[in-house]
């Protein structure tokens, strides 16, 4: 008995000769399997494939077309049991060791009531079938089948010409069925047959065609498999249950689409695929290669305005497929790839390589200016895609990719390499002038994903990545590394003139490492500026080894006006360690400037041993003129052991370096200019400080012992350095240029102080006492050094030049004093026992040393040059007193009582040392040269008095073993009434220009000098107030120049001391010092007449 089947049978069976079964799965069974993917793709296969053991397969030389009408092949058929009809294709696929082979098997009908299939002997590959056997069905030529019915099947429909494919032939619509302005639907009830035949072309371009799914339980709309050079244009491919377009198995030179200005239908050559349950046009396999998909409007309607959303993307190239082209470099052939559920284009697994999207707009409606974003990303590459270039070098190639519902571009996974997004518009309409956000992220790299490249080093290869709702460019977790962010403007319009903002520009972040943005070529420049926070954010314990080389963070393109991001230019955080932020050659600096908080902000503890290298903060280009920033570099919040080195910061409104907090700590600050150009021989200040160190910070480090780790600190608004705060401590300042120009020969003054200690900073230290550690703190408006409050103490000056030039020979005066101690600081510690320790004072516009203030105490001023120059020998006068000490500052010292510890006080304007003021008192002055050269002999005298104790001064002393010679005016003086209790005691005074000791209106009650009475060689009695202590002195001249001893008066007021070694001077003098501290003058001088011996002649 005789009955029709209808097209192709479920399953296929060949028995071969060793035994083994081969089953196959109809295609429309395989997609019903289709996963639902979102994130990881399972791969798709369109057959089961069970293993058959073959040792070589080749493909046969022709396929198997037809068995209608072939009686040779009919009587080699077997029976198949329980056969259903099913409208369908089949394709016999045989899995062997070295790949896959398949013949598609077209059947159309059978000729006998049981279906019988070729039973083969041995193998399939030798299928002895010829073009002779099977007819006229392999050699007819191509035609041309035109589509005359909106039919789903019959005479003149789609399905037919499909159905009678061959190689070559053409199929296109009637424009008076299907009229272009008016398109026409065709509901589909079943699949297509799939498309095997080479170089078929479907051309609707100029037609108006809708193929309609919606009909359909399951299914795609067209699949083209493992054919080469088909072509299918002018469709709109629509409400297909799950995918719109399948391309795989090897099907090469795929044309999807075309130039949609070709043709009259509503988008000519392009297809509209959208509105499908799952993927718009799905390519996959290994050796699927070379296919284009072109000028098509996926995800939207025909009108490019509004969303038809493909439910999952736009695009999905996978499982090896390779060398695929999406867009292309004319506005004919873009494609509009929009309003997609997932993503518009999708790329992943390993072997999925060289593929390209180009041109495209991807995110946004037809004419690039609004959002009708695919629902989470732009385009994805993972899973091991790799190589694969998104845009291209040429403005045509460029993609918008904007208006996306997380990110624009999304690249990620272990094994995902190489793949580079050129030259694309990322978050801004077509113009590059207006945002078109992505929701979150411009461009995503991580989980492992390596050496990516966004932009690049030739001319039009870099992205505009602007208008992002997060970052413009997020580099992210551990394993993602050797990535390049080169030549893109991020954060600005496409002019590099105008703001358009992401939230952060680039953030590298869990642990991502060694990733590179910029480079050192101009063409490798990144523009980072105008974004809404941050520049660029590196963070998170673990993220190290990257590097920010030669940007513009914060500028216009030219490098010459603010252009600044909301907050920081670049911030270091959460642990981020070993990152670089510019280098050691100048083609690596960062230009980081106009920003709106720090040009660099680095913070937290466990965020260690970051550099920061070489980098303008604050300037122009040119490193000439300001852009600030708000502050240059902050390290805070624990922060440690960081490098900020050979920078110039410049110019920035507030701090150039910023130091703060407890346990920010060994941070190391050289070879910078702060506060001055890039030559650091012209002023261009940071507004206020150089530097800040405060709130807590510890151990860090302000220069170094070489030339190279010199800081240049000056010109800066206020103060140079400032230390501050209650623990803020054991902070070092050695080696630096502080008020001068880079020579250290010409002011550039600090708008006040050099250096600022205060507010209970402790136990800081400004210079050294080895080599190379001795700052230059000269040329400022106000004083040197500054060291003031309550709880300010412990802190140690030593080792520097304080007013002179860098050679320690020539005044470059501080304005006003070279060192001031005042409002309460105690304890500080100005010079040291060691020549090394010796700091240079002189050639201030004040005073070389004040110390005032009630409450300020216990200093010490020990081992200094004051007044001179660094040999000792020569005057560089402060312009008023050596030291001041005033204003009831109490306790202070001035020397020591060890040779190492006493001053040298010589050649200032007016006094040696001045105390003055009521409640001054309890100070000691001793052990110091005043007036003399280094030597103690040589004359170097101040230009009034040695000593000036007055204006209600009390308590103080002057003794022991100074030596005050040489000076204009008196030795020493104590005037006024109520300046009392002063002690002069065991100095050398002499040859002074008026008298040793002088007490003048009331001062120290003007106690009267004791009154010699008789003296010998060896012997000296007098007479003074019962009680008081009498100092005997001996001159060559009338004062008291060498000490020889000290008695008390007895009950009468006597005194005799002996000397049985005989006196030093020919003169003999005395002082009487009473039981309140009071001391006299020089008694009148008696001279000693030694005994005159006879000696016999013989």
């Amino acid at each position: 008995m005789s009955k029709k089947l209808v097209y192709l049978c479920i399953c296929v069976f060949i028995y071969l000769s060793i035994g083994n079964l081969i089953s196959l799965t109809t295609e429309s069974q395989a997609q019903s399997r289709f996963p639902n993917v979102i994130q990881s793709r399972e791969q798709i296969h369109p057959q089961l494939i069970l293993p058959i053991p073959v040792t070589q397969v080749q493909k046969p030389q022709v396929e198997i077309q037809s068995f209608k009408d072939n009686p040779q092949l009919n009587a080699l058929a077997e029976p198949i049991p329980n056969l259903e009809p099913v409208e369908t294709s089949a394709r016999l696929v045989v899995s062997h060791p070295v790949g896959i082979e398949s013949i598609p098997l077209h059947i159309i009908e059978s000729i006998d009531s049981e279906a019988r299939i070729p039973q083969i002997v041995e193998s399939y590959s030798k299928l002895q079938i010829t073009p002779q056997l099977l007819g006229n069905q392999l050699t007819r030529q191509a035609t041309e089948c035109t589509v005359l019915s909106t039919n789903d099947s019959g005479a003149g429909t789609l399905r037919q010409c499909l159905e009678n494919a061959v190689a070559g032939d053409t199929i296109i619509f009637d424009f008076t069925v299907f009229p272009p302005t008016n398109p026409v639907t065709i509901t589909l009830t079943s699949l297509l047959p799939t498309i095997y035949a080479d170089n078929l072309t479907i051309d609707a371009s100029n037609a108006g065609v809708i193929l309609d799914g919606s009909g359909l339980s399951s299914g795609r709309g067209l699949a083209v498999w493992g054919a080469d050079g088909v072509k299918i244009q002018g469709l709109q491919i629509l409400h297909f249950p799950e995918y719109g377009v399948i391309i795989g198995d090897g099907a090469t030179n795929t044309t999807i689409g075309g130039n949609r200005f070709i043709g009259s239908g509503p988008l000519g050559q392009g297809n509209l695929i959208s509105g499908n349950g799952n993927t718009a046009v799905w390519i996959q396999h290994t050796g699927t290669t070379n296919n284009s998909v072109l000028g098509n409007y996926i995800g939207t309607d025909i009108s490019g305005t509004n969303s038809l959303r493909n439910q999952k993307e736009g695009i999905f190239i996978g499982y090896g497929a390779s060398d695929n082209i999406i867009g292309g470099e004319i506005p004919g052939v873009r494609n509009l790839i929009s309003g997609n559920g997932f993503s518009g284009v999708y790329i992943q697994d390993a072997n999925t390589v060289g593929n390209q999207v180009l041109g495209n707009y991807i995110g946004t409606n037809a004419s690039g200016t609004n959002s009708i974003g695919n629902e989470n990303i732009g385009i994805f590459i993972g899973f091991g895609a790799s190589n694969n270039i998104i845009g291209g070098e040429t403005v045509e190639a460029r993609n918008l990719i904007s208006g996306n519902g997380r990110a624009g571009i999304w690249i990620q996974s272990m094994g995902s390499s190489g793949n580079q997004v050129l030259g694309n518009y990322i978050g801004t309409d077509f113009s590059g002038t207006n945002s078109v956000t992505n929701a979150q992220i411009g461009v995503f790299i991580g989980f492992g994903a390596t050496n990516t490249i966004i932009g690049g080093e030739t001319t039009g290869v870099g992205n505009l990545i602007s208008g992002n709702g997060d970052s413009g460019v997020w580099i992210y977790d551990v394993g993602t590394s050797g990535n390049q962010v080169l030549g893109n403007y991020i954060g600005t319009d496409v002019f590099g003139t105008g703001t358009l903002p992401n939230y952060d520009g680039v953030r590298i972040s869990f642990g991502a490492t060694d990733n590179i943005v910029g480079g050192e070529s101009p063409e490798a420049r990144n523009l980072i500026s105008g974004n809404d926070r941050t520049g660029i954010w590196i963070q998170d314990t673990a993220t190290l080894g990257n590097q920010v080389l030669g940007n513009y963070i914060g500028t216009n393109v030219n490098g010459t006006g603010a252009l600044g991001n909301g907050l920081d230019g670049v911030m270091i955080g959460l642990g981020a360690t070993n990152n670089v932020i510019g280098g050691e050659n100048p083609v690596a600096r960062n230009l980081i400037s106009g920003n709106g908080d720090a040009g660099i902000w680095i913070q937290n503890e466990g965020t260690l041993a970051n550099q920061i290298i070489g980098n303008y903060i604050g300037t122009n280009i040119f490193g000439t003129s300001a852009i600030p920033n708000s502050r240059g570099v902050f390290i805070g919040f624990g922060a440690s052991d960081h490098t900020i080195s050979d920078n110039l910061i410049s110019g920035n409104r507030d701090v150039g370096v910023w130091i703060q907090n407890e346990g920010t700590s060994a941070n190391h600050i050289f070879g910078n200019h702060i506060g001055t150009d890039f030559s650091g021989t012209a002023p261009l200040g940071n507004e206020e400080l150089g530097i800040l160190i405060d709130h807590g910070a510890t151990n860090n480090f302000i220069g170094g012992n070489s030339f190279q780790a010199r800081n240049l600190i000056s010109s800066n608004g206020i103060i140079g350095i400032k230390i501050e705060d209650s623990g803020t401590m054991s902070n070092t300042i050695q080696g630096n240029y502080i008020g001068t120009n880079v020579s250290g020969t010409i002011p550039l003054s600090n708008g006040k102080y050099g250096i600022l200690i205060h507010s209970e900073a402790t136990n800081n230290i400004v210079g050294g006492d080895t080599p190379g550690t001795s700052n230059l703190i000269s040329g400022n408006k106000l004083a040197g050094i500054c060291v003031e409050d309550v709880g300010t103490s412990e802190n140690q000056v030593m080792g520097n030049y304080i007013g002179t030039d860098v050679s320690g020979t020539t005044a470059l005066g501080n304005a006003e004093t070279g060192v001031l101690i005042h409002n309460g600081a105690t304890n500080n510690i100005i010079g040291g026992n060691l020549p090394e320790a010796r700091n240079l004072i002189s050639g201030n516009g004040d005073d070389g040393i004040k110390i005032e203030d009630s409450g300020t105490m216990s200093n010490t001023i020990r081992g200094n040059f004051i007044g001179t120059d660094a040999s000792g020998t020569v005057p560089i006068a402060n312009a008023q007193q050596g030291v001041t000490i005033h204003a009831e500052a109490t306790h202070n010292t001035i020397g020591g009582s060890n040779l190492s510890e006493g001053n040298l006080i010589s050649g200032n304007g007016l006094d040696g040392i001045l105390i003055q003021d009521e409640g001054t008192s309890w100070n000691r002055v001793l052990g110091n040269y005043i007036g003399t050269d280094v030597s103690g002999t040589a004359p170097l005298g101040n230009g009034e008095y040695g000593v000036f104790i007055g204006f209600a001064a009390t308590n103080n002393s002057v003794g022991i073993k100074n030596t005050i010679a040489y000076n204009s005016l008196v030795g020493v003086t104590i005037r006024g009434t109520n300046t009392l209790y002063n002690t002069v005691t065991q100095n050398a005074i002499y040859n002074n220009g008026g008298s040793g000791i002088e007490t003048m209106n009331g001062g120290n009650v003007e106690l009267a000098s004791p009154t010699i009475t008789e003296v010998t060689d060896t012997y000296i009695s007098g007479r003074t107030h019962l009680g008081n202590i009498v100092e005997v002195f001996s001159d060559t001249a009338g004062e008291g120049r060498w000490f020889e001893g000290r008695v008390i008066a007895d009950n009468d007021g006597f005194f005799t001391l002996t000397r049985a070694d005989g006196f030093v001077g020919v003169n003999l003098t005395a002082t009487a010092t009473d039981t309140n501290g009071n001391t006299s003058e020089f008694a009148v001088p008696f001279r000693v007449f030694l005994p005159v011996v006879i000696k016999n002649s013989n």
